[in-house]
């Protein structure tokens, strides 16, 4: 019989008598036997076409190949039942169905017949089924917020605990300046823990644009949230922060509305810059993943889609009466676990609290997860049905710190211990910030803030200067940085610029200019999805001119000097040429004739949407920053692009970066190096 995901079969889907013995076994040992790897078998058979009609009405399987009739080029075609069979004896995770097609015989020898899926299946056992003493995959359970799903928490919080060195902090774990204490569901309250040692959960989650908590602590609420406060007064998602803190056994949790006075510019400046500390110290962080704000909750049932499974006879041996469920696996149309649908990742703070988590449990969309430094879990489900979308789409997906960041540290003498210049760290960081530049923040100016806690342990890591969301020692390379805009020409960005509701600008990549919050020359200036690093994906050479020579930053605030900058100068040597930019069409001009006789030399990418008008050409400089593609070869030139500091006479403002054609490639040749600086 047929069932969907949530119901129990109490009997094995029909299956004609040639179809059960391809699960019997007996075929499935002789695949295995007969199989070149270890992790895969393969069940040959053939079906005559003009039986599939009356064992189709009987047989599920049946059924399935006759619906695919159209593929099959014979009478008597062949089909492979393939085995997909995890690390452990006998654990099966998949089942493909697919179809053989005949080779003709006066075809030359190749690589043998083509192969045509049919189905895929996810294979997982009920509990207390037999087989399941050896498929580990189990249903998907929806009902996180049950007994079930916290008993299965806590076991793997334990098995973490006991058995993961690597996640364990080594040294004392200090707690944060205040916790929300949970003595019980009746006994809540704000509580100054600052220098305790006690386990504490911290939540990650989103407030949402307008949907800010109804209930944080300010300087006139501070007192009253040190007294019993009623559950109910929690926003949903907050609340069922509180109660799984509870379930897992833990008496305090942190969540930054409650445990930062919203309101208090001098206690948030003390308190951001410790959140390295408080993420790494967490000994299990709770991440809301699907709550899109406060007040949406995460405990809530899942609902999953409706989908037809089998229930067939468990092959394997050892499990006699077992069975397994195959789900139908349609990966273009669902998966169990695609980051894009949970809200918490387009959140830009977000992004440093899951990496410096040691553990994370995982409300995600469709199930309960469970990440840490060694090991993932999944309640229900294959671990493998998930999509991660690649770099060149949305999103990138980086679940934990990238290994150049780690061991887990939590003082300055065990980073000092491991200070390195290794450059595949700095490419580690590289991946962060690109990931961190395609996330959202709600207030403009917190852009170095959200990523200071991950700064703050690259800085550790490998005592380099923080140069504005750049590093020292990579300063050059990371100059050229560039807005990602695949889809639109500058004239369309502008255009959509004046879109007064500013939807139609974020879906190309360009914003208008925001306020200062970082120098030009820094991804960091502008929103948008920038720091596509240009020297990860090309292999360019530093031009034998180009130095920099210094760079100075006055930081916000003194006591968190990476979170925030109030003034910086860059100053460097290299080649300035002047040229002009058409703001239509992004090309590169030397000079107005140039420009008229379409006479280009390269293309310039515009970081931002400036709010003050300018000529079309618009008057530019370009620095050049790398001279070849490799040495002893000619190709393009890359750099940035400048033009005069209105306030400053002989400082210059960046706007973007450019390329030269690589039949230009001597174009800043009569070009002597000058100091430039850049603000």
């Amino acid at each position: 019989m047929s069932h969907l995901i949530d119901h129990q079969p109490v009997q094995h889907s029909s299956l004609c008598e040639a179809c059960l013995d391809y699960f019997h076994p007996s075929s499935f040992l002789k695949a295995i036997s007969e199989s070149d790897t270890t992790n895969t078998a393969s069940v040959t058979f053939s079906k005559r076409q003009s039986n599939l009609a009356d064992t189709a009405g009987r047989c599920e399987i049946c059924k399935l190949i006759l619906s695919n009739a159209h593929e099959f080029d014979n009478e008597t075609p062949t089909f492979l039942l393939e085995f997909t069979i995890g690390d452990e004896t006998h654990d099966i995770k998949r089942v493909r169905l697919s179809y053989q097609s005949p080779v003709p015989e006066d075809t030359i020898p190749g690589p043998g017949p083509d192969i045509v899926a049919l189905r895929d299946f996810i294979v997982h056992a009920l509990p207390g089924d037999p087989a399941g003493r050896f498929i580990k995959n189990r249903p998907i359970e929806v009902d996180v917020g049950s007994s079930r799903s916290i008993d299965t928490a806590k076991s793997w919080l334990r098995q973490c605990c006991t058995h993961h060195p690597s996640c364990n902090p080594s040294g004392k774990m200090t707690m944060p300046t205040r916790c929300l204490k949970v003595d019980s569901l009746t006994a809540i309250s704000l509580s100054l823990t600052k220098s305790q040692q006690h386990p504490y959960a911290a939540l990650s989650y989103c407030w949402g644009p307008k949907q800010f908590p109804n209930l944080v602590t300010t300087r006139n609420s501070f007192n009253d949230m040190l007294e019993n406060i009623p559950l109910t007064a929690f926003p949903p998602t907050l609340r069922d922060g509180i109660l799984v803190t509870h379930q897992l056994g833990l008496r305090y949790l942190w969540i930054d509305a409650l445990c930062i006075i919203q309101d208090d510019d001098h206690d948030k400046n003390n308190e951001i810059p410790q959140m390295r500390q408080i993420f790494t110290n967490a000994y299990c962080t709770i991440i809301a993943a699907t709550a899109a704000h406060c007040h949406a909750g995460f405990l809530h049932t899942r609902e999953l889609p409706l989908v037809s499974e089998l229930c067939v006879p468990y092959p394997g041996p050892g499990a006699k009466d077992g069975s397994m469920i195959l789900r139908p696996h349609e990966p273009d149309e669902w998966v169990l676990y695609d980051p894009l649908d949970d809200a918490v990742n387009d959140r830009a703070w977000t992004l440093e609290e899951r990496l410096l988590s040691p553990r994370r449990l995982i409300y995600s969309k469709n199930h309960l997860r469970w990440l840490c430094e060694t090991a993932e879990y999944t309640n229900g489900g294959d671990l493998e049905d998930r999509r991660f979308v690649s770099a060149s789409k949305r999103h990138t997906q980086m679940e934990r710190l990238p290994p150049q960041l780690s061991p887990r540290v939590n003082t300055l003498v065990e980073v000092a211990d491991t200070v390195t210049d290794d450059r595949e760290t700095w490419y580690a960081w590289l991946l962060i910030v690109r990931e961190y530049n395609v996330r959202s923040l709600t207030k403009s100016k917190d852009k170095l803030r959200a990523i200071g806690g991950i700064a703050e342990l690259y800085q550790l890591r490998t005592g380099d200067q923080y140069c504005a969301g750049l590093w020292r020692r990579h300063l050059a390379e990371e100059l050229l940085w560039v807005v990602r805009n695949p889809r639109a020409t500058f004239r369309t960005m502008l255009a959509e610029a004046n879109d007064p509701t500013g939807s139609s600008v974020r879906t190309v990549g360009i914003f208008p200019r925001p306020k200062y919050r970082a120098p030009t020359w820094s991804w960091a200036s502008v929103d948008g999805m920038a720091a596509n690093h240009r020297m990860l994906t090309t292999s360019r050479f530093i031009a034998d001119v180009f130095e920099v020579i210094d760079c100075v930053v006055v930081p916000e605030r003194p006591n968190a000097p990476l979170t925030g900058v109030r003034s910086a100068v860059l100053t460097v040597r290299g080649r300035l040429k002047p040229a002009y930019v058409q703001t239509d069409s992004l090309m590169l001009y030397e000079s107005e004739e140039a420009c008229q006789r379409e006479e280009y030399f390269g293309t310039c990418h515009l970081d931002a949407v400036e709010h003050e008008p300018y000529p079309n050409p618009r008057p530019v400089y370009c620095l050049e920053i790398t001279s070849r593609v490799s040495h002893g070869s000619a190709g393009n030139q890359q750099g940035i692009t400048l033009v005069d500091n209105a306030d400053i006479q002989g400082v210059f403002h960046g706007v973007g970066g450019f390329g030269t054609d690589s039949i230009h490639d001597n174009w800043f040749a009569e070009i002597e190096p000058r100091i430039v600086k850049i603000t």
